[in-house]
């Protein structure tokens, strides 16, 4: 947990910056604070699959998801202005198969995915759409 805790940005929940989050996103490899992992479960376990960092035991292919996820990496490629947006869309389809991808190693799959996570981020930038929100709207 500790190493999962240590990545960046992993020490604020991934959606309102509450510090020190206690759950986790398996499919996207992220933390967040018990009230956003609410909005996290109500996304539906095939977009957003919710743990307990405390509560729950993870496998070794769970325990990898979240090592090469990371808060800050997901917030780099991933912005909405609500969280059905951000992770129920194309781009987070593949930032999920990215992340699957780097978790089994297989890097053919990786740079076929991170080419078009950054195609993605920068037509978002050139758009003006990239930075992400302080505090992400659940309404």
């Amino acid at each position: 947990q500790r190493s999962i805790k240590a990545l960046p940005g992993n020490d604020k929940c991934c959606e309102c910056e509450e510090r020190n989050p206690t759950w986790c996103s398996l499919s996207f490899g992220v933390l967040f604070c018990l009230e956003c992992a609410g909005k996290h479960r109500g996304l539906g376990t095939h977009i957003s699959f919710v743990r307990s960092l405390d509560m729950d035991t993870f496998t070794p292919a769970q325990i990898q998801m979240l090592q090469v996820g990371g808060n800050a990496q997901c917030n780099e490629y991933l912005v909405g202005e609500t969280v059905r947006a951000k992770y129920d869309s194309a781009v987070a389809q593949i930032y999920k198969q990215w992340l699957q991808a780097k978790a089994k190693g297989d890097t053919k799959a990786i740079k076929e995915y991170e080419s078009t996570l950054k195609q993605q981020r920068d037509q978002k930038e050139s758009l003006g759409h990239a930075a992400p929100m302080n505090r992400m709207d659940f309404t």
